[in-house]
């Protein structure tokens, strides 16, 4: 009685998916339905076209919980059907396998986030050049593992490669991407994404702001770039950061900017002050700059609290180098008494 049953069930076709959907909804009619209480592992390889029928049959099925899944085919289905499978079958899901991905042109959100607390239990990668998928809008690979096995080949050398025109969402947030990366995983997923609204690279410590440079391009060249997280990004150089960041005399979209928890170690005067004269006067459109848990000293608040008035919310918490009262969100209703205290 302590022993729990296992059951795998490995389907899989050659020929035409009718003929082993057929099979497959007489094997299982023909079963008791207590049988399948205890399956646990799942594989469909080469269904296809009658994936969504194959999954519905089974939602009609009560199994203790299915932990493993794996879906070699070109085509998902429909998307409802497994939505209900997987709340009602797949709640402690621990393993996951796709080349659905692949072939599915006309997906246009995608969004695998992995919980996995460090890289050495990450269970969740992602082959870069797998993803070539033109009609994305949304793209998020949050806490999993990027494979750049290829990319650098499949850039200098595809012809039919589109790029993601119609991306304007895109987040690499805390994925697991080895020191080794280089900037070639941002020149994949931005290739020809002119109408990007949002990169989110928080917790990406691979890239340096050279990297970004080659990767993103100046900032003023993307038009339509309103929101950018680099939370935890590593600036080596400040000269590399303040080169990706000069807009002097050019219009900048950003109205979003998060820097929290940036890594230098160049002094404040030397990185920040740049920083402001190049961007924060000459962004326009800026509404919202996180510098939470960075190394800025006090002048250099002052000069954003004096100069930048009208921010919305310039947050400074965590911000040892500055007085106390200021390690906040500070709201632009709160800047004049910020900046009095500052002269008391």
């Amino acid at each position: 009685p302590s022993l729990k049953t296992k059951l795998k069930l490995y389907m899989n076709t050659k020929g035409k998916t009718r003929n082993a959907f057929q099979s497959f909804r007489d094997l299982i009619s023909k079963r008791p339905r207590d049988e399948f209480k205890y399956l646990s592992q799942l594989q469909l390889t080469n269904f296809q076209n009658h994936l969504t029928k194959t999954i519905a049959l089974l939602n009609d099925y009560n199994f203790d919980e299915i932990d493993t899944l794996v879906l070699l085919t070109s085509q998902l289905g429909n998307m409802q059907i497994w939505s209900e499978f997987i709340e009602k079958h797949c709640t402690n899901l621990i393993e996951f396998r796709t080349n659905a991905l692949v072939a599915s042109y006309k997906l246009e959100h995608l969004d695998i986030y992995y919980s996995a607390l460090q890289s050495t239990m990450a269970g969740a990668e992602v082959l870069v050049i797998s993803l070539n998928l033109p009609n994305l809008r949304f793209l998020q690979l949050a806490n999993i593992a990027l494979n750049e096995r290829g990319l650098f080949n499949f850039l200098q050398t595809s012809k039919t490669f589109l790029g993601f025109p119609k991306l304007k969402f895109l987040s690499l947030r805390r994925s697991f991407i080895p020191q080794s990366t280089t900037p070639d995983v941002l020149s994949f997923f931005l290739k020809n994404a002119e109408n990007i609204e949002a990169i989110d690279l928080q917790g990406c410590s691979c890239f340096n702001f050279a990297d970004l440079l080659v990767g993103i391009g100046p900032l003023h060249r993307r038009q339509r770039l309103k929101s950018v997280d680099f939370s935890g990004t590593i600036a080596k150089n400040e000269d590399d950061f303040n080169r990706f960041f000069n807009v002097q005399g050019l219009d900048c979209a950003i109205e979003d900017l998060s820097l929290s928890g940036i890594n230098t170690k160049a002094n404040a005067e030397d990185f920040y002050l740049p920083f402001i004269n190049k961007f924060v006067l000459h962004a326009d459109r800026l509404k919202n700059l996180d510098l939470g848990r960075t190394s800025i000293e006090k002048e250099e608040a002052r000069l954003l609290l004096e100069r930048k008035p009208h921010l919305n919310s310039l947050t400074l918490s965590g911000c040892y180098g500055i007085p106390r009262s200021w390690r906040k969100i500070i709201k632009t209703e709160e800047f004049s008494n910020a900046i009095r205290a500052f002269y008391e």
